[in-house]
């Protein structure tokens, strides 16, 4: 009895000294079932084998082969149930995710509610998101994904209404719910009480709120912009000031709180940077434009004088 006693002390300071050195189930298999040979003989007691299930069942890998992501629909061209492969940044996640080795479960959810669940890493990283202070407090940021440059869209013929940020103070700011300002200087505007700010849903909803005076602006680089505006027909009501905002950049991030953060992003800056090397990234890239380029057409501008050119630019 005491012989029997001791072998399962062994067996279970065996396991949770395996569980700590190795990550893998796999690995843990091995080195658990070496215990059912103990002093060369083999044991056939169920106890024991009870053990071993156990340890293999209560142990789970270093990080799930399934990486569960969120983004926010209606980001067009960039994100979208209703784009092609999920939008031109849902798909370079899709690859980059596919390069690490893993498989991508993707949820869609509104932009506030996605970001809260991430802080809490009920998911593995959110994106597209743009970089602030704040947010680095809570979030691991990858290399960028992509760049835009931003650009004030307002009502049709508003020709003076833009040319500084300046210009904006006293003005009402539409802001779609869970977004930050386009740049740390809008965000100081904001903070300082310079415009109004004036949360709604989504940028197709700031472009109604425009059209109908409720809002003066609404800011984003202008793919999204003119895309909102073809969702809801005002292409011929809204459209952009040709004065463009600094450039920014979309990013794919993971809560601090994640276990396997630090991990998961390094592996992530890896995989996309060698999808940019392979060319893929590229391709990816202008086949949206190009698809976007076709539904786009002609937009009107505020201004005939230093029409915009598209802001689209490959890291």
């Amino acid at each position: 009895m005491r012989a029997q006693k001791t072998n399962y002390q062994n067996a279970i300071g065996t396991i949770l000294i395996v569980n700590d050195l190795f990550s893998g189930v796999g690995v843990l298999a091995h080195h658990c079932f070496a215990l059912m040979k103990i002093s060369g003989k083999e044991t056939d007691n169920k106890g024991m084998r009870w053990i071993v299930l156990a340890a293999l069942l209560m142990t789970p890998p270093a990080w799930s082969k399934t990486v569960k992501l969120s983004t926010d629909d209606g980001y067009a061209p960039y994100t979208g149930q209703k784009l092609s492969r999920g939008g031109m940044v849902t798909e370079i996640v899709q690859e980059v995710v596919s390069g690490m080795g893993h498989s991508m479960d993707l949820t869609w959810l509104p932009w506030r509610r996605g970001f809260e669940k991430a802080r809490q890493a009920q998911f593995d990283g959110l994106f597209p998101y743009l970089k602030t202070n704040d947010r680095e407090k809570e979030f691991l940021f990858s290399e960028p994904l992509y760049e835009v440059r931003n650009t004030v869209f307002a009502a049709k013929g508003e020709s003076g209404f833009y040319s500084s940020l300046e210009s904006l103070h006293g003005k009402t700011y539409c802001l779609p719910l869970g977004w930050v300002p386009a740049t740390p200087e809008l965000a100081e505007m904001v903070q300082k009480k310079h415009v109004k700010v004036f949360e709604v849903l989504n940028t197709a909803t700031c472009a109604k709120m425009v059209n109908s005076g409720r809002a003066d602006f609404f800011v984003t680089d202008d793919a999204q912009g003119e895309a909102a505006l073809r969702e809801t027909g005002l292409v011929e009501k809204v459209s952009l000031i040709p004065h463009l905002l600094p450039k920014t950049q979309l990013y794919f991030i993971v809560s601090r709180s994640h276990p396997n953060g630090v991990e998961l992003v390094k592996k992530f800056n890896q995989s996309l940077s060698d999808l940019k090397k392979s060319g893929t990234y590229e391709k990816i890239v202008l086949r949206h434009l190009r698809s976007e380029g076709a539904a786009t057409g002609e937009f009107p501008r505020n201004s005939k004088k230093n029409p915009v050119k598209k802001s689209y630019s490959a890291l």
